[in-house]
C-alpha cells in the first residue's frame, strides 16, 4: 500500500484559515494565536513530509467553508464523472500511444493526462488518467477501458483493487481487474478516503460546516454513516480493516491547551455499535502534542498512526500495541505486507537521530529489521514484495527490507515519476510522458 502522494502541489493552493474560523456567537475555546500556530505547524509538516500525506491535508485545509448547492453547470460537470464502458479500443481525449523500437515497447502520453500506474505482477497494470481507467495485460494488450472526466483524480491501490476519487469533488469509483466494481456520488466534498484489500471504501466528506464519514462495502452498499459534530475536533485520516468490520479515524483535537491526536475505533455495523459503551466508538488512543495525518492497517490488523516524528500502533481491540518516537523528522513513509519503511530527515535538536537520508525498515510489530543509508535527502520511496525502491533526485536503489542490502542501483537521465517493481530486477519505469517495463542491474 502506497502512502506517497504528490510533492509539488501545495504552493498552488490558497490556504484560508479553515481550522481557525470560529463562529462569532460562540465562546472561543482558546487563544486565536494557538490556532494560527496549528496551521503553521501543519504547513511545516507538509514541507517536511510533503509527498507522504500532502494531498489529504491540503484538501482538509482548503475545503470551502461556505459550501453552497451546486449550480446547474457544476451538476452537469459532475455528471461527466459517471463512467462508460469501452472495449472497442476507443480512447478519451488524453490519448496514449504504444511505440515499439528494436529494444522496447513503451507507452507515450501527454503530461496533461495526469497519468498514474499500478502494477499487479507480470506485466499486468492499471492506467489511470483524468479521462478514465484502463487495464492492461502487457504494454500493447489493453483489456478494458472505462471513461470518466475528473479534473484532479486522486488514486490508491490495495491488492487487486484501485480507488479513484476527486478530492474536493463528489465522485469516487472502485475498480478491479474485471472492470468497475461500483461508483459513488457523494453528497459532500471528498476530503479523504481509504480502500481495503477487498474493495471496501471509506470517505471523509465536508458539507457546509459539517463533516461526515461514510463506509461502503465491497459490493458498494452503504454500511455506515457518521456525522462529526464536535467543535474544534477535526477528522484527518481513515483506515479500514481487511474484513471491513472496523474503521479507524485519526482526529486532530484543538480544544485543549496542547493539541493532540485521537485515534478512535468504530464498528461498521449497527448491531456491533449498539453493543459498545459509548454507542459510537469502542476504543480510543490519545497522543498529546502530535498531529497524525497518516493512518493505515497492517497485515496483523493493527492500525498505525504516523506523525512527523513518531508512530503509534493501535491493536484491533483498541489497546496501544506499541509506539516509537524518532530522533529525526520523517520525510517519507511507505508500507507493504508485513513491513514498512521510514525515510529519516534532519535530526531534532538535542535528539539522538540517524544520518539524514537513512531509510529504516520495520516489521509490523515495530521491530527494526534493517537500515540503508543514501547520504542524501530521500525524494522517492516505494515498497513492494520484491523490495523497496529508494530515490534521491535522479539516483535510485532497490533495497531488501529484510537485510538492508542493495539489490541494484540506477541513475536516471531525467525526472522519474515511478519505478514499480514486478520482480527484483524488473519494473514499470514511468516518467512524465512515457512508461515501459525495464530491467535493472
Amino acid at each position: 500500500m502506497s502512502l506517497i502522494d504528490e510533492q509539488d502541489e501545495f504552493l498552488e493552493y490558497d490556504l484560508p484559515p479553515v481550522i481557525a474560523e470560529e463562529e462569532e456567537d460562540e465562546e472561543p475555546r482558546g487563544p486565536r494565536w494557538r490556532l494560527w500556530l496549528l496551521i503553521l505547524l501543519l504547513l511545516v509538516m507538509l514541507g517536511g513530509m510533503g509527498y507522504v500525506y500532502r494531498a489529504p491535508i491540503l484538501a482538509f485545509l482548503t475545503a470551502k467553508t461556505d459550501t453552497q448547492e451546486p449550480t446547474q453547470e457544476e451538476t452537469q460537470a459532475e455528471a461527466q464523472g459517471e463512467t462508460q464502458d469501452s472495449t472497442d479500443g476507443s480512447v478519451p481525449s488524453s490519448e496514449e500511444t504504444i511505440q515499439t523500437t528494436e529494444n522496447a515497447t513503451y507507452m507515450q502520453f501527454e503530461t496533461a493526462a495526469k497519468s498514474k500506474f499500478f502494477v499487479l505482477g507480470g506485466e499486468k497494470f492499471f492506467y489511470c488518467t483524468k479521462d478514465g481507467m484502463k487495464y492492461f495485460e502487457g504494454m500493447s494488450n489493453q483489456i478494458w477501458n472505462q471513461t470518466f472526466t475528473l479534473q484532479t483524480p486522486s488514486t490508491t491501490q490495495k491488492g487487486e483493487y484501485v480507488a479513484v476519487c476527486e478530492l474536493q469533488g463528489r465522485n469516487a469509483m472502485v475498480y478491479h481487474t474485471s472492470g468497475q466494481v461500483y461508483a459513488v456520488q457523494a453528497d459532500g466534498q471528498i476530503l479523504q478516503y481509504c480502500l481495503n484489500e477487498n474493495g471496501a471504501l471509506a470517505l471523509l466528506l465536508k458539507n457546509g460546516d459539517s463533516y461526515k464519514i461514510q463506509v461502503f462495502s465491497r459490493a458498494g452498499e452503504l454500511m455506515m454513516e457518521r456525522f462529526e459534530e464536535d467543535s474544534g475536533v477535526y477528522p484527518l485520516a481513515l483506515s479500514l480493516s481487511a474484513d471491513e468490520k472496523i474503521l479507524a479515524v485519526s482526529y486532530l483535537d484543538t480544544t485543549t491547551v496542547e493539541m493532540s491526536t485521537k485515534v478512535l475505533l468504530f464498528y461498521t455495523t449497527r448491531a456491533d455499535t449498539e453493543e459498545t459503551e459509548t454507542g459510537e466508538y469502542f476504543a480510543s488512543v490519545i497522543e498529546e502534542g502530535v498531529v497524525s495525518p497518516v493512518l493505515w492497517c497492517t497485515d496483523n490488523g493493527n492500525f498505525l498512526a504516523v506523525s512527523d516524528h513518531g508512530i503509534v500502533a493501535v491493536a484491533p481491540d483498541g489497546t496501544r500495541a506499541w509506539s516509537m518516537e524518532l530522533g529525526n523528522k520523517i520525510t517519507a513513509v511507505d508500507a507493504y505486507g508485513d513491513y514498512f519503511a521510514v525515510a529519516m530527515g534532519e535530526t531534532y535538536p538535542q535528539a539522538e537521530g540517524m544520518a539524514e537520508g537513512t531509510v529504516v525498515f520495520y516489521s509490523q510489530t515495530g521491530q527494526q529489521m534493517a537500515a540503508f543509508e543514501t547520504g542524501e535527502a530521500v525524494t522517492y520511496l516505494k515498497c513492494s514484495s520484491y523490495g523497496t525502491v529508494v530515490g534521491c533526485g535522479h539516483d535510485f536503489w532497490a533495497v531488501s527490507p529484510r537485510n538492508g542490502k542493495q539489490i541494484w542501483q540506477y541513475r536516471a537521465s531525467g525526472d522519474v515519476q515511478d519505478i514499480l517493481l514486478v520482480s527484483k530486477n524488473r519494473g514499470l519505469y514511468v516518467t512524465s510522458t512515457t512508461a515501459q517495463f525495464q530491467e535493472f542491474q
